[in-house]
């Protein structure tokens, strides 16, 4: 359970969101299917993607992370290897149903799972759909739940028959696999699809891989076969699904909020929602590559969100805020995603003292004064999420099972609620001073992990390590670490070697803000001859100079520093600790912050 404190928006501000999801998903697929080496950049880190990844190379994939934000993909031609265990893929239903197709591509049997919210998330529609053009797939359900296995044949192809009244994403299974088809592909639909916008994603997204697939009509599509997906450099643009809890953000707080990378002409079905909460009184402005919104009196209205799923329980959160009755249509295909999310976005705001009302494929949301309630969010990211958006103004909001922000939206947790102040860099380079001014100003506790050290220990850090060794001490530093990170709205002194040990680094870059404070090592050991406490109480590492030591200690640490930093202050500027405190607060206020 994560509980909510409302905190000012400083405006303007503009973030810089992950790549998204959507395009991920299938962008690793067409890298996969591909004969050579393809390199992806800004690729989301996310659990589900880490499904479709892991279910990839059991394929035949071979996926690396080079560094940074490059993934290298080494693809498999469009034969998938045999793989005889069962593929997880937990409650991601994208990575499901999209892999249900590669898999189509094999000759051998496959078996494709997930947990159990997955296994009652029907397949049918897909499953009969694969039968006609040659691919045995079958599931021991009438509704097609997984498991289901798959099984390929001659890869002939011809033309199916597909209903896609529940998700486009059958739609885009068999366009993926099309190119590989010796006769191509011609999927006739039974009707218009749901969420059309993601399958001009999925087509957008091959063609980058230079196959072609095309819509002769709006029930009939066509893949040419004997194509081949080409290998090359790709970058993933942000994911506009994410981005709509920032522009909600601005609609509800009236700041100013952007986000930084955005494409007018996105294929990105979700860019719609900016022009929804410009329909309910919102100011949009489109500058320097950046998309923002500001909100004044909203208003409700009546939209029309069979192609935006993903963004209506967002919507819906920034209707209870409106004056009027809000009615949001045609979203039937929601109570068949990672939750019936109908029931969960209404029964939610029922909590926080918003009328509300659901039918077959709607709702209705009457704007009031909305109130502290514990969220359920029935493992659904996108509850979570559009839920803690209303944590920035209403008071004790609590939001249940906190890793269920991490997919699609890794650290989102770390801006989306008030987060910790992590305070890294080597000793006597001011991190006890400047935390404890920045508390004050911040408003947050101040916790200092050596001092911690010390008082669970009974004696300073000189004589633990003199008696137990630097091992055990590295030991207690993340026992400690750990126990802090739980906590939320502090202001962290970590010791200068915390960021050695790879766990450490992870729950400093998964828990807050990281600020690296700076000295040159003249200064650090100019400090260190002045202060007697702490060349008493920290202990040297080797039996050099100081000078020496600090230099070398410093080289061996810097990258550690660089890695984790999202701001970096220099300490020997002049400026007392309290004015550092201020630069850094200003920091916080008015300057972009980066997600990782």
């Amino acid at each position: 359970m994560k509980q909510l404190t409302p905190k000012p928006v400083s405006s303007p501000r503009i973030v810089t969101v992950p790549g998204s999801k959507s395009i991920s998903h299938r962008m690793l697929i067409c890298a996969a299917l591909c004969s050579g080496t393809s390199r992806i950049r800004n690729l989301l880190d996310s659990q589900d993607l880490g499904l479709t990844r892991d279910a990839l190379s059991c394929l035949g994939a071979k996926i690396d992370h080079t560094g940074g934000d490059l993934v290298r993909v080494t693809g498999f031609a469009g034969h998938p290897a045999p793989w005889a265990d069962p593929i997880y893929l937990g409650n991601s239903g994208t990575s499901m149903r999209l892999l249900a197709g590669i898999t189509g591509l094999g000759t051998t049997p496959y078996t494709l799972t997930g947990d159990d919210r997955m296994c009652a998330r029907p397949m049918k529609e897909l499953l009969d759909a694969m039968s006609p053009i040659g691919i045995h797939a079958f599931s021991g359900t009438p509704d097609g739940f997984p498991p289901v296995t798959i099984q390929g044949k001659e890869r002939q192809g011809g033309t199916t028959r597909l209903d896609c009244s529940k998700s486009s994403q059958y739609l885009s299974a068999l366009l993926m696999i099309g190119p590989f088809m010796t006769h191509g592909l011609t999927i006739d639909l039974t009707g218009p699809p749901v969420s059309s916008p993601y399958i001009d994603l999925t087509m957008d997204v091959m063609k980058q891989f230079q196959v072609t697939a095309c819509r002769i009509n709006d029930t009939t599509y066509q893949v040419p076969g004997g194509q081949q997906y080409i290998p090359g450099d790709h970058v993933v643009e942000p994911d506009l699904s994410n981005a709509g809890y920032f522009w909600a953000a601005g609609a509800i707080t009236g700041q100013k909020i952007g986000v930084a990378h955005i494409q007018a002409d996105s294929f990105q079905g979700d860019l719609k929602q900016i022009r929804i909460l410009e329909k309910m009184g919102c100011d949009l402005f489109f500058e320097e590559g950046s998309a923002a919104v500001k909100g004044r009196d909203l208003h409700a209205v009546d939209v029309d969100m069979s192609d935006t799923p993903d963004a209506v329980p967002t919507i819906a959160v920034v209707a209870a805020f409106a004056t009027g009755t809000t009615r949001i249509r045609n979203i039937g295909h929601l109570r068949e995603k990672e939750c019936d999310r109908l029931y969960a976005v209404t029964s939610q705001l029922e909590k926080m003292g918003i009328l509300t009302e659901q039918g077959e494929d709607w709702l209705t949301v009457t704007g009031g004064t909305p109130s502290g309630a514990f969220i359920n969010t029935f493992n659904d990211h996108r509850i979570a999420m559009a839920f803690a958006v209303a944590g920035l103004t209403v008071p004790d909001i609590q939001i249940e099972t906190r890793p269920v922000l991490e997919n699609p939206f890794p650290d989102s947790g770390k801006y989306m609620m008030p987060c910790n102040l992590i305070l890294i860099g080597y000793r006597c380079c001011g991190k006890t001073r400047v935390g404890q001014h920045l508390s004050d100003l911040m408003r947050y506790d101040f916790v200092d992990t050596d001092k911690r050290i010390e008082s669970d220990c009974g004696t300073d850090i000189d004589t633990l390590v003199a008696a137990r060794g630097w091992p055990y001490f590295r030991q207690k530093e993340t026992m400690i670490l750990k126990k802090i990170v739980l906590q939320n709205n502090q202001v962290i002194a970590t010791g200068g070697g915390m960021v050695l040990a790879p766990e450490n680094r992870a729950l400093i870059k998964k828990n807050g803000t990281v600020i690296w404070l700076t000295a040159d090592p003249d200064t650090i050991v100019q400090r260190l001859k002045e202060d007697p406490h702490t060349r008493s109480t920290r202990p040297r590492f080797t039996a050099r100079s100081l000078l020496k030591e600090t230099r070398d200690t410093l080289t061996e640490r810097t990258p550690f520093y660089k890695d984790l930093a999202d701001i970096t202050v220099a300490t020997t500027t002049g400026h007392t600790p309290r004015e550092i405190a201020e630069i850094i607060k200003r920091s916080l206020d008015h300057g972009r912050i980066q997600f990782r």
